[in-house]
């Protein structure tokens, strides 16, 4: 987990969203998403879990995807920008959690099913049971590391639980990624 302080919406991101975004241009030209090998480990885990890869994509793949065929991704606030460049690039999903926002520890965790979680477009969604979220003593935080069919708006990292206040500098954040599927003993 990076940690970063005073963070403002006004941030200059521009050249590294640019630089990054170049990598990712220059791996989908040899190969689609879906042919890296970081993409085609996360299905593989994906698949040992009972879920079908092309159903449930991991964030860095809906990224991918969204890139090769739009050519960028949307800017939303240069923190998310920049977490959003660097798992296009390196085929890893981020997360980035307005730390002012987080209510005691955050944990990685199976959902109970009750938790509430608000998109970054400011939709209010439920995770199922036993979906993996990041959660704090409020609630839910992220759903690492899947991009839900069809239900949510593609995006390898956001802003925590509150994303419809994007207007407001995040003086404390953590970025959080997800490089590996590898399990021990194998």
């Amino acid at each position: 987990m990076v940690f970063a302080d005073g963070i403002s919406p006004d941030a200059a991101a521009g050249d590294s969203v640019a630089t990054f975004s170049a990598i990712a241009r220059s791996r989908l030209a040899d190969a689609t998403e879906s042919e890296l090998p970081e993409i085609r480990a996360w299905r593989g885990a994906f698949s040992r879990m009972g879920l079908k890869p092309t159903q449930y994509r991991c964030a860095s793949e809906a990224l991918l995807r969204r890139f090769r065929k739009e050519g960028s991704l949307p800017r939303l606030h240069p923190v998310v920008d920049l977490c959003n460049a660097v798992s296009a690039a390196f085929a890893i999903p981020v997360a980035a959690f307005d730390l002012d926002k987080i209510t005691g520890h955050l944990a990685v965790r199976y959902a109970d099913g009750d938790e509430d979680y608000l998109t970054f477009s400011g939709e209010t969604e439920h995770p199922g049971p036993h979906e993996v979220i990041f959660a704090d003593q409020a609630g839910t935080r992220a759903r690492p590391p899947v991009d839900q069919p069809a239900k949510r708006p593609v995006g390898g990292a956001g802003l925590d639980g509150h994303r419809a206040d994007r207007g407001r500098g995040h003086a404390r954040v953590g970025i959080v990624g997800r490089a590996g599927t590898h399990r021990r003993g194998r």
